[in-house]
């Protein structure tokens, strides 16, 4: 009986999901539609997006769009009263009913479909209310260093965005506004969150090592930029550098060695990295060390602000 009683289900599964095709397709016959969008100054239009529904069921075939000539047609068409929507971009969308009779003879009777033009003025508060405006606006406002406008204009865009795939690349401005106000508690807090939209967002992933590492937050640090797969990215030498020196400020010499020896690896060029590191030399009583840094950075930068105090080192070794 346990069998029986499973073989009936299987088939009464079967049984549901072929009358939901057929639902599927009950807007499916012989007949046809077809039809010219004119727009502004009775001019065809291009790329309308014609769409049919069957009675109060909204079933019907796939969208499709007008061509050069602004003409569509559509073929195997149920017996019906048919929905036709016309949308184009700067025109108002227009609706209307139609009889389909599936005789399978003749292209049928074309309708002609006028689209009215959008007011200018409606058409421009559209634009300036749009996601990309907003974008905009806030990228603006983030180089005038106005940062809660730009904040929000960002925020009020990811508002407006459904599809959360999107907004990654927006929350990037909202933490930089963030790290801009020193509110650097939101700045990360907002990266992990895009990462956890994305957690292959190489952007988010570079700035969140980046602000961590000039927190002294290294090993969070580390774990994010492992997941970066841009082998040429660095640090921010300036981060590595403040590090180095608050370490060298507390004491810790051997610290403050580790950060500048980074920067300089990473950054040969970085000539205030050879001074410090110099510091540290000079710490350590490697003398020949310390004065090769010294003049490093004098080769590398002459008229540099530490300079003159790195000659200094120089005529007294």
């Amino acid at each position: 009986m346990r069998t029986k009683h499973l073989i009936f289900l299987a088939v009464g599964i079967l049984l549901m999901t072929w009358a939901s095709s057929l639902a599927a397709q009950d807007w499916a016959g012989r007949g046809r539609l077809q039809g010219i969008v004119t727009g502004a100054e009775d001019k065809p239009v291009e790329g309308a997006r014609v769409t049919l529904f069957l009675g109060n069921e909204g079933n019907g075939p796939e969208p499709i769009t007008t061509n050069k000539k602004g003409r569509w047609s559509v073929l195997g068409l149920a017996t019906g009263n048919w929905t036709v929507r016309v949308e184009a971009e700067g025109y108002k969308i227009s609706e209307g009913e139609t009889r389909v009779i599936s005789a399978g003879v003749g292209p049928g009777e074309t309708l002609r479909i006028h689209l009215n033009p959008i007011p200018k003025d409606v058409l421009e508060a559209a634009q300036e209310n749009s996601p990309a405006a907003m974008v905009e606006r806030g990228n603006a406002l983030l180089l005038e260093r106005r940062y809660t406008e730009a904040r929000k204009e960002y925020l009020d865009a990811v508002a407006a965005i459904e599809d959360v795939a999107l907004h990654p690349p927006i929350l990037m401005g909202v933490a930089r506004t963030y790290y801009a106000e020193e509110n650097k508690a939101q700045a990360i807090a907002t990266l992990e969150k895009i990462l956890e939209l994305d957690p292959t967002y190489q952007d988010a992933l570079k700035l969140i090592t980046t602000f961590l590492i000039a927190e002294g937050r290294e090993e969070e640090a580390a774990a994010y930029q492992a997941r970066i797969t841009d082998t040429g990215f660095k640090v921010d030498p300036n981060s590595l550098l403040n590090l180095g020196i608050q370490a060298y400020n507390e004491g810790n010499i051997e610290k403050a060695g580790e950060y500048f020896e980074r920067v300089v690896a990473e950054n040969p060029s970085y000539a205030e990295a050879y001074y410090y590191r110099g510091l540290v030399y000079l710490n350590q009583g490697k003398i020949d060390e310390a004065k090769a840094d010294f003049q490093k950075l004098i080769d590398l930068e002459p008229n540099h602000p530490k300079a003159a105090e790195a000659q200094e080192f120089l005529n007294a070794l």
